[in-house]
């Protein structure tokens, strides 16, 4: 999760041992201000971004705002379909996933994520 001690350094949400597929990344939110979430792929020292997207106030806290799904179609159509037509991102083992906020959370709150992955 990203709290305000994190700032706007990204944090690392998977460092896997074995290559996944990344099936999906459930974002929630506890602060009372819409927040940007960027998220990258590292390799070597190099963090590539791969999106932003934006996560409304209170995203998942609330039943009038569902928590968000990372992955989705309309900020990554260009994410790879596996053989069941959903939505995947694939990380080797040798890549970390991560995620920031473009800017920082408020005292007090934080930016949680849930990944979903299966081995492959």
């Amino acid at each position: 999760r990203i709290a305000e001690s994190d700032g706007t350094a990204f944090v690392t949400l998977v460092t896997p041992t074995v290559d996944l597929a990344i099936e999906s990344i459930a974002v929630t939110s506890d602060d009372t201000s819409a927040k940007l979430v960027s998220f990258a792929i590292t390799k070597g020292a190099v963090d590539y971004i791969l999106g932003t997207v934006n996560i409304p106030i209170t995203a998942g806290q609330i039943t009038a705002t569902a928590a968000i799904d990372l992955l989705n179609l309309t900020s990554c159509p260009w994410l790879r379909m596996d053989s069941n037509g959903n939505r995947v991102l694939l990380l080797d083992n040798a890549s970390v996933l991560k995620a920031k906020v473009v800017a920082a959370v408020n005292p007090g709150k934080f930016i949680s994520f849930f990944v979903q992955a299966t081995e492959v």
